[in-house]
């Protein structure tokens, strides 16, 4: 009866051993799990911040170079504008002096192969 009661303390200090083991090996586990959430939650906020500098600078980039196509194509058509305004001038003072119309001097300048712009 003795030594069945010193197994069965054995068995339960062993079983209390175990349990505390077992314990220690959950709270470590779930440390463990709060501190990869935790870096986790960092990295993620991290990237997100990142992400949005970006997309801020691809907008920024997008919108400075489309500012700048706008202009060129703006002095484009000025350009533009001024030489056919100053084709037209051509034109008339020819027509002036030939005295042809207007109409027939351009087609003469103009050529058969050329697009009127």
């Amino acid at each position: 009866e003795q030594e069945l009661s010193a197994r069965l303390a054995e068995v339960e200090r062993r079983l209390v051993d175990t349990n505390d083991a077992a314990d220690q090996v959950k709270r470590e586990a779930e440390a463990h799990r709060l501190d990869s959430e935790r870096r986790a939650a960092q990295i993620l906020e991290s990237a997100r911040r990142e992400a949005e500098a970006l997309v801020n600078d691809a907008t920024a980039k997008a919108s400075r170079q489309r500012s700048e196509v706008e202009r060129d194509l703006a002095n484009l058509v000025r350009r533009r504008d001024s030489v056919q305004a100053q084709l037209q001038n051509v034109r008339e003072m020819l027509a002036t002096m030939t005295g042809a119309s207007v109409g027939a001097v351009a087609d003469e300048l103009d050529g058969p192969d050329l697009q009127r712009g």
